[in-house]
């Protein structure tokens, strides 16, 4: 048996189908037939500042590697006296 996928849609919220640009008439609308598009603004690219962003998980990161490279270390010595 299969699924009758027809009528199932993402879980998403309804804003998420209102995107900037998009087709605002629905499909059973009379202004269906015009589909009207919008300017996006020209404000250009975002610099994003990825030091303090994550600069938390480097950090996080480092500690979790030098744990374990230490418990490397101890399982090595370990393995010389059992």
């Amino acid at each position: 048996m299969s699924k009758n996928t027809r009528g199932r849609r993402p879980n998403l919220p309804p804003a998420a189908y209102m995107a900037p640009g998009a087709a605002t008439a629905t499909p059973g609308s009379a202004s269906s037939a015009s589909v009207t598009t919008s300017k996006q603004s020209a404000t250009g690219p975002r610099v994003i500042d990825w030091q303090g962003e994550y600069g938390d998980v480097m950090s996080d990161l480092r500690r979790t590697g030098l744990i374990a490279l230490g418990l490397l270390a101890v399982l090595i010595a370990l393995s010389f006296v059992l």
